[in-house]
């Protein structure tokens, strides 16, 4: 299929199927790859119709419209997701598309909009004392203009901030029409 553009490019699309999508969230438990329960890599084999999107590991200080990221025909590498996409596409004989997101260790916070201060207390005090920490605004204003890959202390530190996963690897995805989303938050 080709579309034209409004800056006059054309864009091509191949291989374009209907099914469902579902977008799959959290920390470290949804990161774990199939690969590491030979029950689940067994199942490799059967499977038709799967394709995964994985959202690039990085935050944001706005909400932001766009994420890094492209469709691959392939299971996903989240045990977890792939385990579900494989029996709904079993079950509902459709195709599935995984969005993955998810980042080990990162705090609940940093996957909150900052319109929930509204509707939790202890999320607008956590939100305050962010917006007001100078040095911590500073430290990763730094950490983000600075070269990547990031080092593990600041991999670690930005992931537990609050708002700013949010920010750079959920937002994008909510005009995106799926079916539903499956979060695994295991601890923090």
């Amino acid at each position: 299929m080709v579309v034209k553009c409004s800056d006059g490019d054309e864009a091509i699309f191949k291989n374009i199927i209907v099914g469902e999508v579902w977008i799959f969230s959290g920390q470290s438990n949804m990161q774990w790859e199939h690969q590491k329960i030979p029950e689940i890599k067994a199942l490799i084999s059967t499977v038709k119709n799967l394709r995964q999107f994985t959202v690039k590991q990085t935050v944001a200080f706005t909400e932001q419209d766009r994420c890094e990221g492209r469709w691959k025909v392939r299971q996903p590498d989240s045990a977890v997701a792939f385990a579900f996409a494989y029996h709904l596409e079993k079950f509902a004989d459709i195709p599935i598309g995984i969005v993955q997101t998810s980042w080990g260790s990162s705090s609940i916070e940093g996957w909150m909009p900052r319109d929930m201060t509204e509707t939790l207390p202890h999320f607008r005090k956590q939100m305050e004392a962010f917006d007001s920490d100078v040095e911590k605004l500073s430290r990763i204003e730094s950490i983000l203009s600075g070269p990547r890959p990031w080092g593990r202390k600041n991999d670690i530190f930005l992931r537990r901030q609050p708002n700013i996963v949010y920010n750079a690897m959920m937002h994008p995805l909510t005009p995106m029409a799926c079916r539903g989303i499956v979060w695994y938050q295991g601890e923090s």
